[in-house]
């Protein structure tokens, strides 16, 4: 199966830019397990169209000894480590056009794998799978293989091949607190710092292949 780093990303662009505010309170329907592992203060970031979109996020992230992989942008994160939550009230489209159905996701940190059917596809390898928070069952405090967690992934929309995913985009100027920026592909995005490490997720725009 073909893991192409695919930022979650709308179709249409922006006609103005989109705004984060903080809620309070978490998802209704989160598992007993999940709960207590998220700050109930979370980040809405609303956008001139479509429907808003929701995250929490645990007080710090999981952590490992920092990775030596090329293109890398998180080396401190493990694979298959829970980052977050995302939800979504409106369905959002992929880089792939998949569309994403509204509901409640767990986010897990990945790395695209490094061979010949991802090579220049992308900046950096570095992204977050989204799974249905009903499907994942995986270990909170482990450290679990990517495959079956992009077979959970799979099962978002029935017969698909590639796995939901967002993409994640440093914020090289760094973050005091979350706040919205746009990144070097001029696309609207998320920093959050947690604990050491401060995510930027990139809320839309269109996947960019590197040039070879």
């Amino acid at each position: 199966m073909g893991l192409l780093l695919a930022a979650l990303l709308l179709a249409a662009p922006l006609g103005a830019d989109p705004t984060m505010e903080r809620t309070d309170g978490l998802p209704p329907d989160l598992p007993d397990w999940l709960s207590p592992l998220l700050d109930p203060a979370g980040y809405r970031v609303v956008r001139d169209e479509g429907e808003p979109v929701e995250f929490w996020f645990p007080p710090a992230l999981p952590m490992q000894d920092p990775s030596a992989e090329l293109g890398v942008e998180y080396p401190t994160l493990p694979p298959g480590g829970l980052v977050g939550v995302v939800r979504t009230t409106g369905p959002w489209s992929t880089y792939k056009a998949q569309i994403v159905p509204p509901g409640t996701y767990t986010l897990r940190y990945a790395v695209q794998p490094a061979d010949g059917d991802h090579t220049g596809q992308t900046w950096f390898r570095d992204f977050l799978l989204l799974i249905p928070i009903a499907l994942d069952n995986f270990d909170p405090y482990g450290v679990p293989e990517q495959e079956p967690l992009v077979e959970a992934s799979n099962t978002i929309i029935e017969g698909a091949t590639h796995p939901m995913t967002m993409a994640l985009f440093q914020n090289y100027d760094g973050a005091e607190s979350a706040t919205m920026f746009w990144n070097d592909l001029g696309q609207p995005t998320l920093a959050v710092p947690l604990g050491d490490v401060t995510l930027g997720l990139v809320i839309e725009g269109q996947g960019e292949e590197v040039p070879l």
